[in-house]
């Protein structure tokens, strides 16, 4: 089993740490069948299993998001020592990364979390850094990104864009980011139809059938700790 290592900044190792990526309660209220008869939500193994891959930086406390009267974005939260925590969620600068698109509903102002973790993965290993898997629920998106954590440690800014019409509380323990360490290793692409008979034989229509099919009979569970 590979070891990721996380470090805490600042001295604050005892606030919220990366965890393993959990899977939300939306997904778990799902449906395994539909009315029909038909395989479900919860039947679609790839897509559950996306968001419990790898870990997730989290909210060490709640985020308070409002408007000031000249629409600008007020942010606050409830940090031990709130003054020990000036930046925390940061604006950055318009001519910043404004060539970047924004996403659909999302506000133009950029701003950043500023991590209080590094990560250190095993020599040959990077790491994806990117918005939770799937979570389009959360009030915001992350930028992505990735990061050879096996040669570079830091507890750098992790961009990411609010949703336009979003006020209220981002609770403490949201995942902010998913991280996805994966061995680095060269790749090359080619075009090749000799194994379209194969795919054949497992044609999509079954994999997702109320008895697993696509679990039982593909399906290798990962492990992370």
């Amino acid at each position: 089993m590979k070891l990721i290592k996380f470090i805490p900044f600042g001295g604050r190792k005892n606030l919220m740490p990366p965890s393993v990526s959990k899977i939300p309660q939306w997904w778990k209220d799902g449906e395994l069948v539909q009315s029909n008869g038909e395989a479900g939500l919860k039947s679609c193994i790839p897509f559950m299993e996306i968001m419990m891959t790898g870990y997730t930086v989290n909210l060490p406390f709640d985020i308070f998001v409002s408007k000031n009267d000249d629409g600008t974005i007020n942010l606050r939260w409830n940090a031990p020592n709130e003054s020990g925590w000036p930046t925390f969620v940061a604006e950055r600068p318009q001519e910043l990364g404004k060539t970047i698109p924004r996403p659909p509903g999302h506000l133009q102002n950029s701003f950043v979390w500023s991590s209080l973790w590094a990560w250190k993965t095993p020599k040959g290993y990077s790491c994806i850094v990117t918005h939770p898997f799937n979570r389009f629920d959360l009030p915001f998106t992350t930028v992505s990104g990735i990061i050879d954590s096996d040669k570079f440690q830091g507890n750098g800014n992790i961009p990411f864009f609010l949703k336009e019409d979003f006020q209220g509380v981002i609770p403490e323990g949201t995942p902010i980011a998913q991280l996805f360490p994966y061995k680095r290793t060269k790749w090359r692409s080619w075009i090749d139809d000799s194994d379209i008979p194969d795919i054949q034989k497992n044609q999509t229509s079954t994999l997702r059938e109320p008895d697993g099919s696509y679990k039982k009979r593909f399906w290798i569970r990962k492990v992370y700790e």
